[in-house]
């Protein structure tokens, strides 16, 4: 059961496609994709549209958020849940369990509300699973990974490695680094 409501945008007719788009094909449809949002072609120029349940993507869209269901992370941007499938070295779209999708809710109306009361209740949620120094590092590092392999189109771990260049590296290290520090980390 889809429990959070889509964003307002699904539906929503633009005549072009922004600038950078990428064209998929996933069960018979050709998607278009830019910066987190999926459109279908329309009658008159292209159609906002949910992701469909089960598309990959190889870099998360810049803004997630990130919410637990016990141990594993859920990643979340504009009503659309985001889960690691190993196997295939990209995140999948997915339906995401109710208590992960309460957590969107909170944020999003503590976000919104802006209030104490809705503060309140966003950190209840994200609480009920507690987070060990280890683990932040370990997602900090991991957020900071995907932030750097988005802001250089290169990623020094995936399969094409042998075809990055020595300036993507060094813009990948050095918005790694950015990353690492805005975040309170010190880098030696």
């Amino acid at each position: 059961m889809y429990r959070v409501p889509p964003p307002t945008h699904y539906g929503r007719q633009v005549r072009e496609l922004p600038r950078g788009y990428h064209r998929y094909s996933h069960l018979g449809r050709s998607y278009y994709y830019y910066g987190g949002i999926f459109y279908l072609q329309a009658d008159v120029g292209y159609s906002i549209v949910q992701a469909p349940i089960g598309f990959m993507l190889a870099t998360l869209p810049l803004g997630f958020s990130t919410y637990y269901y016990g141990d594993v992370p859920y990643y979340y941007y504009m009503g659309t849940y985001y889960l690691w499938n190993e196997a295939a070295s990209s995140f999948q779209v997915v339906e995401a369990p109710a208590e992960v999708q309460d957590q969107a809710a909170a944020d999003q109306a503590a976000q919104v509300a802006g209030t104490e009361e809705a503060s309140g209740t966003a950190e209840t949620a994200q609480e009920q699973v507690p987070e060990t120094q280890e683990s932040k590092e370990s997602k900090d590092r991991y957020e900071c990974h995907l932030w750097a392999v988005y802001e250089s189109k290169a990623d020094p771990s995936g399969p094409n490695a042998d075809a990055i260049t020595d300036e993507q590296i060094t813009q990948y290290n050095n918005s790694l680094m950015t990353c690492l520090k805005v975040r309170g980390y010190t880098i030696k």
